[in-house]
């Protein structure tokens, strides 16, 4: 009976809190987003969700298949996401 009632409970602050979230939101399809082309590696192409690259931010990258790119350096966290293909990285002293 308690667990019923917490997850009751849970469920309904969500649906309170959803309307707020829903009303912020903006979808777009990917002809609608704002596409920039980069100068490496060639014919890719980038979109930006929020932000900027100065501080927090997304962005949605194409890439040609079968790109390398060099190796790259991060002192932050990278959240990949593939939508179709595959992305293979090698992390040094992993």
């Amino acid at each position: 009976m308690r667990t019923l009632f917490r997850l009751a409970a849970l469920s309904a602050a969500i649906a309170a809190f959803l309307p707020a979230v829903a009303a912020d939101a903006t979808l777009l399809t990917a002809k609608e987003l704002k596409w920039t082309e980069l100068a490496e590696p060639k014919g890719a192409r980038q979109a930006v969700l929020w932000g900027d690259q100065s501080g927090e931010h997304a962005l949605l990258v194409r890439w040609p298949f079968n790109t390398k790119v060099a190796n790259v350096v991060r002192d932050q966290d990278l959240h990949v996401f593939v939508h179709a293909g595959t992305f293979t990285v090698d992390a040094a002293g992993a």
